[in-house]
């Protein structure tokens, strides 16, 4: 199979074995050495007097054989949880509305979230987790990050009319059963007590939850230069639960241990669960084409709420601030500006040799920007007149 068009704007993550992912790869290859001589050196010891070494012996051993036998366990209970939401997903109403969003996401799912959106997001989620990773993590900073390129699966799909007089006016709501396993991943880097650096690197993502979808179009359809999509936000209803991931520990795969991806993960999904669970969510605005965080019904989250509750002094505008989208205001003057740079665009006379080329808008930008081309062609020069005018 060839190579798609989009295969070089691809994110490659390399994953690299330094810092203490060495000792830690040691010592998962030849564990069962490395317990027989840790064991002889505690007796050693012990017979010197010093008995720490011989009580840590026990306590790792402890600490292991619990892992070993509590793993297998949670594993048989995320499982069978996970087949319960499967089965109770597919026989939910609205399930016939899965084909056509399946089959669309298959079509757009890439060209929509591209991994040029990793410039975008990397700073965002560096400032927002930065606010909630515990103290001895410090000067976190995401370096990559992809969405994949195969779509979640959708399993059901339900538009809750009860609802609708609470939805504001030009957005639809649609609550659906969302799983996906792709090539999701991402790549931070970060130091443990400003000392330790190390870097993380998830990859193979298994997610699922129950979803809301919010998608918003203007509040008056009178823009012709704009997006008829404004705004689209994304919430779950329930926490979202990880199912399986493989996290490489500076270069280590932590996953390898018994128990300790189901550690992990349950930090991960703590850290998501802050953004998008709870009322909390994830805007997409597509005028702008920018991310940003916030709740359903206030403009900012609750992690910036509880920050700058006691040092500022809160707005009551903004208590039933339900759309996520730009004012009328603002669109208009990004369609008028759109307008205007297409009709000076559209009027340009030009040679044959000369075109225009009209580049995708950065972030926040009003209008694409235009770059004016011209091909200038060299006078030929005969070389052979040249010789013999120069002897």
């Amino acid at each position: 199979m060839g190579k798609t068009n989009t295969e070089h704007k691809r994110i490659k993550i390399d994953i690299k074995l330094y810092g203490i992912g060495v000792p830690l790869q040691f010592l998962y290859d030849h564990w069962f050495t490395s317990q027989i001589v840790f064991f002889i050196f505690s007796c050693f010891c012990y017979q010197w007097g010093w008995t720490f070494p011989l009580f840590l012996f026990v306590i790792i051993e402890g600490i292991m054989i619990w892992f070993q036998h509590k793993a297998p366990r949670i594993d048989a209970e995320r499982r069978k949880a996970f087949n319960a939401w499967i089965n109770d997903s597919i026989v939910q109403s609205g399930g016939e509305s899965c084909n056509f969003v399946n089959s669309l996401l298959d079509m757009c799912f890439e060209k929509m979230l591209p991994d040029t959106f990793s410039n975008i997001l990397c700073p965002i989620a560096s400032r927002v987790f930065q606010q909630t990773v515990p103290f001895f993590i410090n000067y976190l900073q995401f370096t990559a990050f992809s969405f994949g390129y195969t779509p979640p699966k959708i399993l059901q799909v339900v538009s809750d009319q009860t609802q609708a007089s609470k939805t504001p006016a030009n957005s639809i709501s649609l609550n659906g059963s969302f799983l996906f396993a792709n090539e999701i991943r991402f790549a931070c880097n970060f130091k443990i007590l400003r000392l330790i650096p190390c870097t993380l690197v998830v990859k193979d993502i298994v997610l699922y939850a129950p979803v809301q979808l919010i998608i918003e179009s203007p509040e008056e359809n009178k823009f012709l230069n704009t997006s008829i999509i404004t705004a689209i936000a994304f919430t779950a209803t329930q926490p979202l639960v990880l199912l399986h991931a493989n996290i490489y520990f500076n270069g280590f795969c932590v996953s390898k241990i018994p128990l300790a991806n189901h550690l992990i993960s349950l930090f991960v999904e703590h850290q998501a669960n802050l953004l998008v669970s709870k009322g909390e969510c994830v805007v997409w605005d597509w005028i702008t084409n920018t991310f940003s965080f916030r709740h359903l019904s206030r403009s900012c989250t609750k992690v910036s709420q509880e920050l700058f509750q006691d040092i500022a002094t809160k707005d009551n505008r903004f208590d039933a601030h339900t759309r996520f989208s730009l004012s009328n205001d603002t669109i208009q003057r990004y369609d008028e500006t759109r307008k205007m740079y297409w009709e000076r665009t559209n009027k340009a006379k030009l040679a044959p040799n000369e075109k225009l080329i009209q580049m995708a808008p950065p972030a926040g930008a009003e209008t694409e920007p235009v770059f004016f081309y011209r091909e200038e062609k060299k006078e030929c020069v005969n070389i052979s007149i040249q010789t013999q005018n120069n002897v």
